[in-house]
């Protein structure tokens, strides 16, 4: 009886009671407004069944009369949905709609069921975003034509709700399924969402937050594709860590979903050292060892950007079949990823975003095209410092660490790019009847992955490190120091761990890879690099007297008791530029401030070749002397001299390059009783005579 405030407000409290249940709740209706409108079985056992018809919450609160509503709503405003018209679910077909009051043949009013959806949904969780992300909705989606048991739980992103179709095509889209409407307007569709969602918080739903990306999240928490882990290493459920998985954003960059193998392996890790040691062999164990290592560090990649301000990269070389893809394969397998997951081409959008939606979880570039070089270079420039890549609102900011493998060693010939990367070199071959076992660990070691992130980052730990390895780096650049110490620490914790590798097999090896670094250049300065630039050049003849030349002291060269080398730095310049392209890390005003840093002169006046082709052709001629009939040697005559603006670089800095500098094509003619260069020049008396 609607005018009973007793009754309505049992009714009310079951109701609020199988809504926290979860109940999907329709209400029998057959005009019952007063005492003296028949009961349930009154009315039954007169025959009129007929006039039992069902109603949904919201159509049953329409009835109410004002005082009813103000006794059963004046604390509990949050039920009060009517005011919104919403759609109603179907009494027992997954669709939605709306009933409305028709006129029948026979002039009797009665409801009908005008359908709006061919399918239905409730609110499972309700997501907030994280870090200016847009939030979304959890649904547990049912079509009218599914069977009973079978539902789809689904994220919709909020942007996804702001029209029907982005609506439908991401129910689509998470389900393979096909969704259909009638006329279902975008408003409609809204008043259904905040019944909902007002009905979830009825039931106590809380918020929680929607993943930003596959792997560690900003709080140290793990998503995965079917199971979490808590930031100390424990798996956990959802309600635990508070957050879901955004796995529509994960699909649609078709991102390699790794699998966690959940079920405890016994002796995992050390199982697959034994295996990577009898397939890698004695030469290539440890650099696969430490790519491993290089892996779990990758675990922290956000936190130690953040509290480092780096992160190295990690280069991989050596001859074709060395190793090296299986090797950084075997080190993404403790991540739950197989060879599918390494990178061989991508496009730029494409590539950054794998690094924005992966945290914590390694990205592997392997065997990139020679034409692609001065492209990987940059990445491991920015890569090194979280460098950030912005389209339009799309910020791309890396989460993951890099490693690249290559048949040839990257960046050699540029300081920046050694100075931010640790090199491992493959020399020897593997053992191909081993490879069997190695598989078969690498498909099932990421059970070893929450014992990893219990490691955890441990800053005094790899400074502790860092200061002994110090004194073994005393040519390398100051970053190697503190690059080699990560890896090398988290080897030692993984050593530690597999209790099959020791901390002097361990130590040994990074010692190696200090001396590595020290012969590597990565220390080389600007103008170190520029002379060497400079001596390519010259060897292809673009550098020359014209614009490059030692000067002496006394003004005769072959006394050459040179003081400086004169470089027209206006001229070449634009030479060194043109042909190394973008690989000229520094500008000219850096050379010109390395020269006086250095004890030369950054303006200085001297005289140079007037031309190229002119001075070209005087350095032939020294080389193929000429002579009379007298066999008398003829000088070619030196070119035209002019003077010029240029900078004067101390000739003890050049050290051995000293002696690739001096003149090339000077012969040395001995006493004149050398003449197998000698051209003989025939002239007639005539000429002599006139002469």
């Amino acid at each position: 009886m609607l005018s009973n405030k007793h009754i309505m407000l049992r009714y009310h409290e079951t109701i609020k009671l199988l809504q926290q249940w979860e109940c999907k709740i329709r209400i029998g209706w057959w005009g019952q407004f007063t005492k003296d409108d028949p009961d349930i079985d009154d009315l039954i056992l007169q025959g009129n069944r007929h006039q039992i018809t069902y109603i949904s919450i919201d159509e049953w609160m329409a009835l109410w009369s004002d005082e009813i509503r103000n006794y059963l709503l004046k604390n509990d405003v949050q039920f009060n949905t009517s005011d919104w018209s919403a759609p109603v679910q179907h009494p027992y077909r997954s669709e939605l709609g709306y009933w409305k009051k028709v006129k029948a043949l026979n002039g009797d009013t009665e409801w009908k069921w005008i359908p709006k959806a061919g399918f239905s949904f409730i609110v499972e969780r309700e997501l907030i975003g994280v870090n200016d992300e847009y939030g979304g909705l959890v649904l547990q989606v049912k079509r009218t034509y599914d069977p009973p048991n079978e539902q789809h739980r689904v994220v919709v992103p909020a942007e996804m709700l702001n029209k029907v179709t982005d609506f439908i095509n991401c129910l689509s889209r998470a389900t393979g399924k096909v969704y259909f409407i009638n006329k279902l307007k975008i408003e409609e569709l809204h008043k259904y969402l905040h019944k909902e969602l007002s009905a979830y918080r009825e039931r106590g739903g809380k918020p929680y937050k929607l993943s930003e990306r596959l792997g560690r999240q900003s709080d140290g928490s793990w998503v995965f594709h079917d199971c979490q882990i808590s930031s100390s290493g424990n798996f956990i459920s959802e309600e635990e860590s508070g957050w879901v998985l955004n796995q529509r954003l994960i699909a649609r960059e078709k991102i390699p979903i790794p699998k966690i193998n959940k079920e405890r392996e016994p002796d995992v890790l050390p199982r697959l050292v034994n295996s990577m040691r009898n397939f890698f062999g004695e030469s290539g164990f440890m650099p696969a060892f430490f790519t491993t290592a290089f892996s779990v560090a990758g675990l922290f990649y956000d936190q130690i950007q953040q509290e480092e301000g780096f992160f190295p990269v990690l280069g991989l070389y050596g001859d074709a079949g060395t190793g090296k893809t299986l090797a950084a394969v075997t080190a993404l397998s403790l991540l739950g990823f197989d060879h599918r997951a390494k990178i061989n081409k991508a496009s730029e959008s494409a590539y950054h975003e794998r690094f924005k939606l992966m945290g914590g979880l390694t990205q592997f570039l392997d065997d990139p095209d020679k034409t692609q070089i001065s492209w990987v270079c940059q990445q491991i420039k920015t890569q090194f410092g979280c460098g950030s890549r912005s389209v339009r609102e799309n910020n791309q900011d890396p989460h993951s660490p890099l490693i690249v493998a290559s048949n040839y060693s990257i960046g050699d010939d540029d300081p920046i790019i050694l100075s931010r990367l640790i090199r491992l070199e493959f020399s020897g071959y593997p053992n191909p009847p081993a490879f069997p076992e190695l598989r078969a660990m690498s498909r099932i070691c990421s059970s070893a992955l929450p014992d990893l992130i219990k490691l955890g980052y441990d800053q005094q730990g790899v400074k502790d490190l860092e200061s002994l390895l110090i004194p073994k780096l005393p040519t390398a650049h100051a970053r190697l120091a503190s690059s080699l110490a990560l890896v090398g620490y988290y080897a030692f914790r993984l050593a530690e761990l597999s209790g099959v590798v020791s901390a002097e097999e361990v130590w040994t090896y990074l010692s190696s890879l200090c001396g590595d670094a020290n012969d590597d250049e990565s220390k080389k300065s600007s103008l170190d690099d520029f002379l060497d630039k400079l001596l390519v050049l010259r060897s292809q003849t673009e550098i020359g007297e014209w614009n490059c030349r030692l000067i002496t002291e006394d003004g005769n060269p072959e006394n050459q008791n040179y003081k400086s080398l004169a470089v027209y730095l206006h001229g070449s310049w634009s030479l060194v530029s043109r042909y190394f392209k973008n690989e000229l890390p520094y500008s000219q005003k850096m050379i010109r401030q390395q020269i006086e840093k250095v004890g030369g002169k950054t303006y200085s006046k001297q005289k140079f070749h007037c031309d190229r082709d002119s001075s070209i052709a005087y350095q032939r001629l020294k080389v193929n002397v000429r002579a009379d009939v007298n066999r008398e040697t003829i000088l070619p005559k030196t070119p035209e001299m002019l003077t010029r603006s240029c900078v004067e670089i101390p000739v003890e800095f050049l050290g051995e390059r000293l002696s690739y500098f001096e003149s090339s094509f000077e012969p040395d003619l001995g006493n004149g009783n050398d003449v197998q260069n000698l051209v003989t020049v025939t002239v007639s008396d005539s000429a002599v005579s006139s002469s």
